[in-house]
């Protein structure tokens, strides 16, 4: 059964989280001053970790993973923006 659950991210600059039947990344926002990605899943598949990776405007990306770009979230009014990735693969 597919069905679409929200995952709150840290703004750590590298994550792990396990998503129970995994299938797509869908969106990233934010909502009340957190970083949300909103994934889509089935359960008739198996759970899979997904790495993100924010960074912040003007930081060091790590360059020795393939990234891609999920979007950009603007957190407390604008003052802080964080540019979120998943890893490829």
């Amino acid at each position: 059964m597919k069905k679409i659950y929200k995952y709150t991210l840290k703004l750590d600059v590298i994550q792990a989280v396990p998503i129970p039947g995994f299938v797509k990344i869908l969106s990233v926002h934010n909502q009340k001053d957190t970083v949300n990605v909103w994934i889509e899943t089935d359960t008739a598949l198996p759970e899979k970790t997904v790495n993100f990776h924010i960074y912040g405007t003007g930081n060091v990306i790590n360059s020795n993973v393939e990234l891609d770009f999920i979007g950009t979230v603007h957190l407390y009014d604008g003052e802080l923006v964080f540019h979120v990735f998943s890893e490829k693969g």
